[in-house]
């Protein structure tokens, strides 16, 4: 029987609770859409004594843990929902509605004005549980379901908290309880009103989302509001701020307004006064040079002002989005190779709403050498557009480089201002050290370490110029751990080099623990070594029970320890979703190793260190006493590798003493055939490349086709073929010493295309292929794919509703740009055609278009592209690419992804998801009862079949990523633009063929090589 509320207890949570706690997790899988839980009572209790969440809640009933919620600081001056939990036999009574309450109350307590949580997009069953609870569903550019509450600071401010004495701030409230995000957007911002209701009086309050405060209050008492019309201002100028005052209670009447200058803004308002009964007031404030950057996640610099009603404040605000009149973003290749003609990208924007002459001023470098350092120019208003700049590098620099920029609009005085565009430019040679707005880096050659200065605070990202990432949290101190330089600044930063190795060391002082002074030392090598050492300046005696902690996390694939007289790997078919399962105490030698993709990470550390495991993060603790015995308070040194290493066995023996291991040299012979065109006749010549010198006599053999002669280099040999759609050569080469064998994959046109075209849909059909797509589709999907009459595609569902994680689920099959929201997306231009695209070898590909125009997405507003679905008559072989068909006017690289959901009742209970790794292992993932995802980087993947094998390739390694369980599966497969994408480039296509044998990357490789253009 479910308990009443009454029987309930929202208690902070106490070890005792731990062992129900773990049970509570681990019988929660079903309402995380198929996480897997791993908890024991040993599990809780070291992760709650490591937690830094400033509380953390359970809901029991005796000894029963029902739910459970912890809260801990996220962005500026906010608290984050992180967990939130109730066993799935007790959701639905009312136990997440009183763990969310208390979330609330203790967050006004701690007198924290704003409230978050994340959730996934599919977890709508919750949404209208938080949306009562006052949280607002916030439409966010990026891909997140963020929800963001403002009742704490609301209930805590000196003019409204008497209101809830009156008003219960929960049962009063009224709210709309849609599934879906929340405001109301009117000239440029976001409005989230609050409604209380009792008897005949009510309150109304409105936030504005930028500024995060309140722009209208409207109760029995009075009427107050603020308006500004600018969102996004333009620095330099003034701009106007309006009040209206209504006063319906004479203990009302009296009113002081106070500007508040901060951050950029510049606001000396002072009016104090009475409203009888109404006021209205105009002000004016002054934007002032930019201090830094900004996203949606910020908290915005505002017009701020302190309103005091009847000698009570509150603080209204209108958050501001200042531009520079023009902005400048530089970008580059990710590595660079010195002392050799470079490209560098200058991505100007207009900001003015006229049209204008600007002047760039660059200022001399000796190690970013440019062609031209001066510029002028005359841009459309609004008008964005990419200059290229050639330049030399002398070796890696973190570029900040002071551009003066001149402008005039329509003959008026030429004005002025400074530009700082940061870029990090990587050669194979060289280190260099600075700190700009936001963060500060040190770099040697092709690796750099970052800090960020500004939200999140004090994180470290150990990176390199293959795209590898350690992330590197701020230091902390417990036990329990508070998480208190997450949020706290660094008070200096200094810089030094010694050898070939540049060193960055960041002080602090605890305000937590008075009296406790340390610095973290980074020093990095340009060979991809990174040592981290921490320096005690001042312990006080209270502080040596203290333990010091440094989390480290990586990618966790290739995971290797060193387990006795064995090493322990984690293999690449179990899910690991935690560092945590695995017991650090069977660690027995001082190094970790990750390996992905064929790059690698190592960890080796001091024997003081205690390793742990927090969660999927590395952990080092180090007590405070036993640092204070050390060498001038040193710590030892954690010592992290990035490619370092061929293997684990070579950092063991580095770790242990050991000689770094040389990498594996091998040879190479390449049959080429038809000349690498993979679309052949009957017959087909075939040749055999030497791409290293070989002195030996060979053998080559076709069995199938019983062919056999001598191997002779760059000779051609006629071979007859079967006429089949899908054709494997398999040739084999035997030398003294050593045999090849080489398969290539071919394909036989035959027949025709036919397209059918009705009022509500365009179709095609290849005789093996069909495809069709619904001409008034609010999003441009395939909505049909079969093979042989076999469809493969789940059909899109009217309107396109939540399901699983996916809000829109789209069903069918869609190329959009990664980082599109699709309800954005939804509201922009399609429209469908047939087309075709030749390939270099002059075959003609037909099929599908859709053409989309983004207009709805800021970030890739004004993006035309287009995306095809082509084949050939009679093959199972289907092409898709995108054209760019208008750009951005913007460097930098895009990418699309192919996203597929599989038809539920023939597809989806008989089909795997597989993909082949680097050492040519497949490795599968069936349907199951719990949600599996998995992700990875590969040329090839496969959806398959009892008898026959989706394959989805393309030339290069990429992303690809699957979602699954016994009701959906959605595969992801992307492709990449060139650093700087114009109208007219057609992207990397991805190939998608049908096959009954096993095929792989190799095979393929003349039908990845294809190359489209427009007829």
């Amino acid at each position: 029987m479910k308990p009443e509320l009454k029987d309930i207890l929202i208690c902070d949570y106490e070890p005792k609770y731990a062992a129900s706690l773990a049970t509570m997790w681990n019988t929660s899988t079903e309402g995380w859409n198929g996480h897997f839980f791993n908890y024991d009572e040993e599990k809780v209790l070291d992760e709650q004594q490591n937690s830094s969440a400033v509380a953390s809640y359970l809901a029991v009933k005796g000894d029963e843990v029902l739910g459970y919620v912890d809260i801990e600081p996220y962005l500026e001056n906010n608290m984050n929902i992180g967990m939130l939990n109730v066993l799935p036999a007790y959701r639905g009574t009312g136990v997440g509605k009183l763990l969310v309450q208390r979330c609330v109350l203790k967050t006004a307590e701690l007198g924290i004005p704003t409230l978050s949580l994340f959730t996934w997009a599919g977890n709508t069953k919750a949404v209208p549980l938080y949306k009562k609870c006052g949280f607002f569903w916030l439409n966010m550019q990026a891909s997140a379901t963020f929800l963001l509450n403002f009742l704490p600071g609301i209930m805590g401010s000196e003019v409204l908290r008497p209101y809830f004495e009156y008003f219960d701030w929960y049962s009063d409230f009224i709210r709309e309880l849609k599934v879906e995000p929340d405001g109301e957007d009117k000239e440029g911002f976001s409005y989230y009103t609050y409604l209380w209701r009792k008897g005949d009086k009510s309150l109304r309050v409105v936030v504005e989302r930028t500024s995060r405060a309140i722009v209208e209050i409207e109760s029995a008492d009075f009427h107050l509001s603020s308006r500004v019309q600018q969102a996004k201002p333009v620095f330099g100028d003034s701009f106007e701020i309006a009040y209206s005052y209504e006063c319906y209670n004479s203990a009302y009447q009296d009113l002081e307004i106070i500007g508040k200058s901060e951050h950029n803004i510049d606001f000396q308002l002072k009016y104090r006064g009475q409203a009888k009964p109404k006021l209205e007031l105009k002000a004016k404030y002054k934007i002032l040079a930019i201090e830094g950057k900004y996203s949606e996640w910020d908290v915005m610099p505002a017009v701020c002002s302190q309103v005091s009603i009847a000698n009570k404040a509150i603080i209204l605000g209108y958050g501001q989005d200042v531009q520079y009149p023009i902005g400048l973003e530089l970008t580059a290749q990710s590595l660079i190779r010195a002392d050799h003609p470079q490209t560098l990208y200058l991505n100007l924007c207009s900001n003015l709403k006229q049209a204008c002459k600007i002047r760039l001023a660059f200022p001399e470098d000796d190690r970013v050498r440019l062609s031209q350092r001066v510029y002028e120019l005359e841009l459309d208003a609004l008008e964005k557009r990419v200059l290229l700049v050639e330049f030399s590098l002398s070796g890696s620099v973190y570029y900040i480089p002071d551009v003066k920029v001149e402008f005039t609009v329509e003959n008026s005085a030429w004005h002025s201002f400074e530009l700082e565009p940061e870029l990090l430019l990587m050669a194979h040679r060289g280190t260099d050290a600075k700190r700009g707005k936001e963060q500060a880096r040190i770099v040697a050659a092709c690796h750099c370490l970052m800090l960020t200065i500004k939200d999140p605070k004090n994180m470290a990202f150990f990176t390199s110029a293959a795209n590898d990432w350690v992330r590197i949290h701020a230091t902390d101190f417990g036990r329990p751990f508070s998480g208190e330089f997450e949020t706290k600044e660094v008070s200096d930063i200094q810089f030094s080099h010694t050898g070939d190795a540049v060193q960055m060391e960041l002080f602090y002082e605890s305000t937590r623990h008075a009296g406790l002074k340390f610095s973290k030392i980074f020093c990095l090598y340009p060979s991809g070594e990174l040592q981290i050492q921490l320096c005690l300046q001042e312990i006080p005696e209270e502080a040596e029970t203290l333990c010091l902690r440094e989390l480290i996390a990586t990618f966790p694939e290739g995971f290797t320890y060193a387990k006795g007289d064995e090493l322990v790997r984690l293999d690449k078919d179990v899910d690991c979703d935690e560092l945590s399962d695995f017991d650090a105490k069977q660690v027995s030698e001082p190094w970790l190793y990750f390996e992905r993709n064929q790059r690698s990470t190592g960890i080796i550390w001091g024997e003081d260190w205690k390793l742990m495991f927090d969660s999927w993060q590395v952990a080092f603790e180090l007590d405070l006493a036993k640092l204070k015995s050390l060498p001038d308070m040193l710590s030892p040194a954690i010592t992290i590798y990035q490619n370092c290493f061929a293997s684990a066995h070579g950092l063991r023996k580095y770790a242990m003493g050991g000689d770094l291991d040389t990498l594996p040299k091998r040879l190479s012979v390449d049959i080429e055939i038809a000349g690498h065109n993979p679309v052949c006749e009957s017959a087909v010549e075939l040749k055999i490349v030497h791409h290293q010198k070989i002195h030996l006599k060979g053998k080559l053999k076709l069995p199938e086709q019983g062919f056999s002669a001598e191997a002779k280099a760059d000779k051609s040999y006629r071979i007859p073929l079967s006429p089949k759609a899908l054709i494997i050569v398999k040739a084999q080469l035997s030398y003294p010493g050593f045999d090849l064998e080489s398969k290539r994959l071919l394909i036989h046109p035959s027949g025709k295309i036919s397209f059918t075209e009705t009022a509500d849909a365009l179709s095609l059909d290849n005789g093996l292929i069909g495809l069709s797509a619904r001409l008034a589709n609010t999003l441009p999907l395939v909505s049909s794919f079969t093979f042989k009459g076999l469809e493969w595609l789940d059909p899109a569902p009217e309107g396109f509703a939540s399901r699983a994680t996916f809000n829109p689920y789209t069903g069918g099959m869609i190329l959009t740009p990664s980082y599109v929201k699709l309800r954005h997306f939804m509201q922009d231009k399609h429209s469908l055609k047939q087309g075709c695209l030749q390939d270099q070898f002059g075959n003609i590909w037909q099929g599908l278009v859709w053409e989309s125009e983004v207009s709805h997405f800021e970030p890739l507003k004004g993006l035309i592209y287009r995306q095809y679905y082509l084949t050939l008559p009679g093959v199972p072989v289907l092409l898709t690419a995108v054209e760019i068909v208008q750009d951005l006017g913007q460097a930098g690289y895009m990418s699309f992804g192919l996203q597929s959901f599989l038809e539920a009742q023939s597809i989806l209970p008989y089909v795997s998801y597989d993909f082949l790794d680097e050492s040519s292992k497949w490795h599968s993932c069936p349907p199951a009862e719990i949600r599996r995802d998995r992700s990875s980087v590969a040329t090839i993947s496969r959806l398959r079949m009892p008898k026959i094998s989706l394959y989805t390739m393309s030339l290069h390694k990429r992303a690809i990523s699957m979602s699954t369980t016994n009701e959906y599966h959605r595969t992801c497969d992307y492709t990449y633009s060139k650093l700087s994408p114009e109208a007219g480039d057609i992207l990397p296509n991805l190939i998608r063929l049908f096959s009954e044998e096993e095929i792989d990357d190799r095979m393929a490789q003349d039908l990845l090589n294809l190359r489209l253009k427009r007829v």
